[in-house]
């Protein structure tokens, strides 16, 4: 089993000041059944999106969505989400499941374990089933670099559309009413009809430290959106110029922090117990 530890990213951006400043996150807590909603509209290119964001674990060990959750249950279940899982629920998994037609199921299920609540990552995923290459349409990076070594890996037919970024319901933090999720996000940022790579949302400072990119200049698609947590009276905010605006479910003001990739705080721990 492979540990992966985001050290890099504990001591926040540490020379000359980073390019892109993160005013704040937003805390989830599953207790709470915290999470975003939003429904889609008609998308730009269902066979082409990326989603980025930052996250800070605050739980492990519970299968937890910290990216996009879609489902359609009325033909049957089909189900796309990025989460930490399935299996000891520390590795992540990038999951998309065939919606309209026939296709095989997309499935990159990591063999690295991700146990760092200390530190904020940044993780990146790109669905392009119009690709003719296969291991081509699914892609995950974390923290700037491409996983390339699964324990699950199948990727979807050509053409292959999933319930993400169809005209359906929508969440962050949650799918199908499971999996909520534990801890802090930070610059959601959806791309419809956009193959982008993680250097398009991250680059490394003089000290090689991963950080945060402006992301306002990509182009954002018909169901693009860019959450970035600033305002506590309105949280699902979007502010691409989109107003794809998202509603926040058991979240509250005081669940806005200025905890966040540029500015990393000391958090309890959830693995060094004292007895």
């Amino acid at each position: 089993m492979v540990f992966q530890n985001n050290l890099l990213m504990a001591a926040g951006s540490a020379s000359g000041g980073p390019a892109h400043t993160v005013g704040n996150s937003l805390i989830f807590e599953m207790g709470d059944s915290a999470n975003l909603s939003r429904t889609f509209g008609t998308p730009t290119d269902n066979k082409k999106w990326t989603y980025s964001t930052w996250v800070k674990r605050g739980k492990l060990g519970d299968n937890q969505v910290f990216g996009l959750g879609a489902a359609v249950s009325s033909t049957g279940t089909k189900a796309a989400y990025q989460i930490f899982g399935p299996s000891d629920a520390n590795t992540i998994q990038h999951y998309s499941e065939y919606y309209h037609g026939t296709g095989t199921t997309g499935n990159l299920t990591t063999n690295a374990v991700f146990i760092d609540p200390h530190a904020w990552m940044h993780i990146v995923m790109m669905y392009d089933s119009a690709n003719s290459t296969e291991d081509q349409r699914q892609k995950l990076y974390v923290n700037g670099v491409q996983i390339t070594s699964f324990s699950t890996e199948t990727y979807p037919n050509q053409n292959t559309q999933p319930p993400i970024n169809s005209a359906i319901a929508h969440n962050i933090g949650v799918v199908n009413g499971l999996y909520y999720f534990s801890g802090y996000l930070a610059e959601c940022v959806f791309c419809d009809g956009q193959v982008y790579e993680a250097s398009d949302f991250g680059e490394y400072d003089s000290n090689k430290v991963w950080r945060p990119k402006d992301p306002s200049g990509l182009t954002f698609g018909n169901n693009g959106f860019y959450l970035d947590f600033a305002d506590s009276s309105a949280l699902g905010n979007d502010v691409s110029g989109n107003n794809n605006d998202w509603t926040a479910n058991n979240l509250a003001a005081g669940d806005q922090s200025t905890d966040t990739p540029t500015n990393n705080q000391c958090v309890i721990s959830p693995i060094h117990k004292s007895s």
